[in-house]
């Protein structure tokens, strides 16, 4: 009966097609989708049809879907069918130009589409073609952070129905009512309480992982998949164990679960037994000061000079902006697991309702007294403890060095963006968190224990002077750092990176993909304003 309706509605469609009334064919050709969500032929004719109404982004990976749909199809041995849609394919990506960024979304939204209709084993298998792409420009594309979860959940639908023999069992995609909105919910908070098991922060954190485990009926093939995106591959072993032995009192049948997934870890991966931070439940109680941008009034009259202002030695400040709570929440946190120096204090500052980066760091800059000041993204988790001390012992020893960074360039490109630099010159020592991927990033080359930046990124920058951040100039989120690495060299003082050999921080690369006009615009202001030569 299904048949006979795909055959009547490939002919509707087609007629429909014929006369150039392709939103009436799109319209028959969903519905012989729903019926049939693998039928590669009513794909190709939808990818024709939003072709046709310029939907150049949406077309693309109906192509793709209906390619390798076709492959896959036992009829197309038989007739040309993958030939017509190949060439089809190839002669739309001979004339036609696509919006990167509309490219992620139109990847997002046919993801979505096949898991509303329950299609989940080829989807997981076409998506994951595009989320291990080679090429780094096309991953870049569709490397965003809906279609990396979506990813995630296929995998886990995976897992579970590999080995559940269960009569009542419900796969995640049934628990979570087919909704992505409701694992992203819990991702988060659930990748965090994972993280503090990683790097030891305060055991009664940790254990909010049970509460999450039974309010929001997590699967140990969830628990394990997001463990392994979350904890860097060395410390997986440790981790695993860690969390089958906390969970055990609670979740008997998920701890023997985790345990054989440690046991599978290490009999097929070498180079994952280091073991994870040692619990610390320390506080160093620093005060937490919220700034709200719209509450306050300030004016800047000067740019380019250090301000004349008195500035405490015993006060150190964190600032930061955020628009999201859980993330501002994790970030102090971290920051309250630091090691104050002696005789001195740490007040954090988070700042919120702030129009641009600059903005945000100007009010909070006017607002401490503070000599030392660090400022980070709400999304950057500060592991080594005795940071503070390093960065106060560096900028004592040498009174020119107005900033420290950690990540950056010792020679900016011609671009003025820092991450073209060549090799040799670039700089970092950090975590890198790109959701199914964490990345160790440690520079290649350094010398000695800092060095010249020509270029610091905003993940993490501190000074122990004011100068002004040039909202003037950059009212966005774009090149505000790089500039303001500029500013401190335009008055006199030196910047440089801190070499440090213990990893410093984690940080999480945003997924959202940029407008990149936009942020092209701003490194045209930038290379029109400073001389990078």
């Amino acid at each position: 009966m299904i048949n006979n309706n795909i055959t009547n509605i490939i002919i509707t469609a087609s007629t429909y097609m014929d006369n150039e009334q392709y939103d009436k064919a799109i319209k028959d050709i969903s519905l012989g989708i729903s019926y049939d969500p693998d039928n590669y032929e009513l794909i190709f004719m939808e990818a024709l049809c939003k072709e046709k109404l310029g939907f150049i982004e949406y077309a693309y990976y109906d192509y793709r879907l209906a390619i390798y749909l076709a492959k896959k199809s036992p009829i197309t041995s038989s007739n040309n069918d993958l030939t017509i849609i190949q060439e089809q394919f190839n002669r739309m990506c001979s004339y036609c130009s696509a919006d990167s960024y509309k490219l992620g979304k139109a990847l997002e939204n046919l993801i979505m589409e096949r898991i509303r209709l329950k299609e989940y084993n080829n989807t997981f298998e076409f998506l994951k073609l595009f989320i291990y792409d080679t090429n780094s420009f096309s991953a870049n594309i569709n490397l965003t952070e809906k279609n990396m979860l979506l990813f995630m959940m296929l995998e886990i639908y995976n897992c579970e129905h590999s080995h559940s023999n269960e009569q009542n069992f419900r796969d995640i995609f049934q628990r979570f009512n087919n909704s992505y909105d409701e694992f992203y919910s819990i991702y988060y908070p659930l990748k965090f309480a994972l993280r503090r098991i990683w790097f030891g922060i305060d055991y009664n954190k940790q254990i909010e992982l049970i509460k999450y485990i039974q309010q929001y009926n997590i699967s140990a093939d969830m628990l394990a998949v997001l463990t392994k995106y979350c904890i860097e591959s060395h410390y997986w072993y440790d981790a695993f164990n860690k969390i089958t032995l906390m969970i055990k009192p609670y979740f008997p049948t998920h701890s023997i679960q985790m345990h054989e997934y440690s046991q599978l870890l290490i009999s097929t991966n070498s180079n994952i037994s280091e073991p994870c931070l040692q619990c610390d439940d320390f506080n160093n109680n620093a005060a937490v000061h919220y700034l709200n941008y719209r509450s306050i009034s300030i004016s800047t009259s000067q740019y380019s000079k250090v301000l004349p202002r008195t500035l405490d030695s015993s006060r150190i400040s964190i600032i930061f902006c955020t628009n999201s709570d859980i993330y501002a929440n994790e970030c102090i946190m971290y920051l309250k697991h630091l090691h104050i120096p002696d005789n001195m204090t740490l007040d954090i500052i988070p700042v919120i309702n702030a129009p641009s980066m600059t903005s945000g760091y100007n009010a909070a800059m006017n607002y401490s007294d503070a000599k030392y000041k660090i400022y980070i993204h709400h999304d950057t988790f500060i592991i080594d403890q005795s940071i503070l001390s390093k960065l106060i012992k560096i900028f004592n020893s040498d009174q020119n060095i107005g900033m420290i960074g950690n990540i950056g360039t010792t020679h900016m490109c011609p671009s003025g963006k820092w991450y073209e630099s060549n090799l040799l010159y670039k700089r970092g020592n950090f975590y890198n968190d790109g959701i199914l991927n964490i990345q160790l990033a440690m520079s290649t080359y350094t010398k000695d224990s800092y060095e010249h930046a020509d270029g610091i990124d905003g993940i993490f920058m501190s000074t122990d002077i004011d100068i002004p951040w040039r909202d003037d100039l950059f009212d966005d989120w774009h090149f505000y750092d790089i500039s303001q690495t500029y500013e401190f060299r335009k008055a006199g003082l030196e910047t440089v990176f801190l070499n440090n050999p213990h990893m410093i921080l984690l940080h999480e690369p945003n997924t959202t993909k940029d407008n990149l006009a936009l942020y092209n615009y701003y490194a045209d202001i930038f290379l029109k304003n400073y001389s990078v030569n």
